[in-house]
């Protein structure tokens, strides 16, 4: 019989992958919007056409990068450096931070909707509790370190 844990972690390990295949999927639909709207004959035309094509592909850029984080963090164990998902992190959220102004100015926030099953597991799959705040990381009076303490005033305590 198999013990309790092992098959939690296949199961785990799958859901993470199903979870990098969403947002994999999400950003290739993305990007298979952002040429359809530069390459056939979409509704609008001349400014609002690009603007709408630039929210998209900025969309693109940042699922793309959330599913590379993602296949680090979750499949990979953690390989890239800590600056280094900061930065994607930031690209992240500059990039959909314009893209949501730009969908805002010309059609409006339902641009994001197919954006939100991948938006939801990317923030699952990076959110960290923050750390617990301990109580003041000073000594108590009595303990000494052993060697002597200057008071104030420039007089050595012993």
């Amino acid at each position: 019989m198999a013990s309790p844990g092992a098959t939690g972690g296949g199961t785990a390990r799958l859901l993470r992958t199903a979870g990098v295949a969403v947002v994999t999927a999400t950003a290739f639909y993305l990007a298979v919007q952002t040429v359809s709207l530069l390459v056939g004959d979409a509704a609008e035309a001349g400014v609002q056409r690009y603007t709408v094509a630039a929210a998209f592909a900025l969309a693109t850029v940042a699922t793309g990068t959330m599913a590379v984080d993602l296949a680090d963090r979750w499949l990979l164990g953690g390989r890239i450096t800590a600056f280094s998902q900061k930065m994607m992190r930031s690209l992240v959220f500059v990039s959909l931070l314009v893209a949501l102004l730009l969908s805002f100015v010309v059609r409006g926030p339902s641009f994001f909707l197919p954006l939100t099953p991948a938006l939801l597991i990317y923030l699952f799959g990076t959110w960290q509790r923050p750390a617990p705040r301990g109580a003041a990381t000073r000594r108590p009076a009595g303990t000494s370190t052993g060697k002597g303490r200057q008071r104030r005033g420039g007089r050595k305590r012993r």
